[in-house]
């Protein structure tokens, strides 16, 4: 098949499109914490929504975890409740379950901060 025979993504059938995020993700290199169980993973920030994070490095012994996420950078002092969904090979992938209060915080942060940089 030729490269003009390929389907377009407008063709594509529903569960073959690539996946819509809910949320736009931000890149952010920030120094963060993550707590598992009480205890402090340092790790940076790749991207951040108000949906979740992409943290480097992977942290493997996390997976399915409970955690929060703290970063000294945060103008808010609220941590980031979430679930670690997946470890890939260098990243550990949150998503987030923030209340309302944490979510508005969180997204003014994100506007003013991340984006206006």
């Amino acid at each position: 098949m030729s490269s003009s025979d390929q389907p377009t993504q407008a063709f594509l059938e529903p569960e073959q499109q690539p996946e819509a995020r809910s949320f736009r993700r931000y890149p952010a290199p920030l120094e963060a914490k993550l707590l598992i169980d009480g205890d402090p993973w340092h790790c940076r920030i790749h991207d951040i929504s108000v949906d979740g994070a992409g943290l480097d490095p992977a942290i493997p012994a996390a997976l399915g975890r409970r955690v929060e996420l703290h970063s000294p950078h945060f103008d808010f002092t609220t941590p980031l409740p979430g679930k670690v969904v997946n470890v890939a090979l260098d990243r550990t992938c949150l998503a987030f379950d923030l209340d309302d209060a944490v979510a508005r915080e969180l997204t003014i942060y994100l506007a003013s901060t991340v984006d206006g940089k």
